[in-house]
């Protein structure tokens, strides 16, 4: 099963994202066949189809409260 790691090297992530297009109109919910076909990785930063995804992480326990985020 392949994986990644993503290396993001941008000085102020949270102003960069800031920056970009954020949807503000004609709004649409995915139906559950488009949402398991979508992927994140092939949309092009510039595309006039915006996301707003709602997603839940589950990690071990153990993990909690290390230091160690695993999302931000």
């Amino acid at each position: 099963k392949p994986s990644q790691i993503w290396d993001l090297e941008v000085n102020g992530l949270y102003a960069a994202k800031l920056r970009e297009a954020l949807p503000v109109s004609d709004f649409q919910w995915m139906t559950e066949e488009e949402s398991a076909c979508l992927n994140i990785h092939e949309l092009p930063d510039d595309a006039l189809t915006k996301y707003i995804l709602d997603v839940s992480l589950r990690y071990p326990h153990d993990l909690h409260g290390t230091g160690f985020p695993l999302a931000r």
